[in-house]
């Protein structure tokens, strides 16, 4: 639950600035290599390495919760890096959506900050947040989910072999 839990914060990580995509205009060229830049130094000085170690963090817990050795193993070894490039892709793919949002003063201002060393402070606390943060959402959307599972299932037949339907008696 934990992996599946950090791999959460990654992708929630790329949706915080989300805006509507807007149509194409001249300053798009430059609003998209400014976008870029500011999705980079958002993301902090050490990313990659705050990242893996986040997610060798998590794994070394999940060793000690009756994980095979053999799982263990592959999962340390292969998580850190696929994570990571699934990161950098949406980060690029963050791109267009930032461009269309933010004008080139806007992405001028969040550059100068997150190249600041308070910005860069301020980057790398906010990943560091973002793992709390998954956390306590999967903790409430696990009780959320069992509640409307629960309140779902007392209105509706859930055991017909995954066909639900009215309950009869019941309005």
């Amino acid at each position: 639950m934990r992996i599946i839990g950090l791999l959460t914060v990654a992708a929630l990580f790329g949706l915080f600035a989300v805006g509507p995509v807007a149509a194409q205009d001249r300053g798009l060229a430059q609003r998209t290599a400014l976008a870029e830049r500011v999705i980079r130094l958002s993301a902090g000085p050490n990313f990659t390495k705050v990242m893996e170690a986040m997610i060798a963090d998590q794994l070394a817990k999940a060793d000690t919760e009756g994980q095979g050795a053999e799982e263990a193993a592959w999962l340390r070894s292969n998580a850190p890096r696929m994570l990571t490039a699934m990161v950098d892709d949406m980060m690029a793919d963050m791109v267009p959506h930032y461009a269309s949002t933010f004008t080139v003063e806007e992405l001028e201002a969040q550059i100068a900050f997150y190249d600041s060393p308070v910005g860069r402070q301020v980057a790398t606390k906010t990943l560091q947040l973002s793992a709390v943060m998954n956390e306590i959402t999967m903790e409430h959307l696990t009780v959320f989910i069992e509640e409307l599972m629960t309140k779902y299932c007392a209105q509706f037949d859930c055991e017909t072999g995954g066909q639900t339907g009215r309950k009869s008696g019941r309005r």
